[in-house]
């Protein structure tokens, strides 16, 4: 059962990546954070640096939405 929503609000989550899409920077950036927690599950609790986890971010933007200051 838990499986199954899981793999329902994946879904969600990828559609909205692709609805939001580059048309608006904000809301991409929001949806790739969502999916990246979604990916990345409990990593938080087990305390990842979130330096690490936004480097990341940029990374799988690549470069996308998020300019290097």
């Amino acid at each position: 059962m838990r499986e199954r929503r899981k793999k329902e609000r994946k879904k969600e989550i990828e559609n909205e990546i692709t609805r939001v899409g580059d048309s608006a920077a904000n809301g991409g950036v929001a949806a790739a954070a969502r999916w990246q927690r979604w990916r990345r599950g409990n990593e938080r609790r087990r305390g990842g640096s979130t330096a690490r986890r936004f480097t990341e971010q940029r990374e799988m933007l690549g470069n996308f939405l998020l300019p290097r200051s």
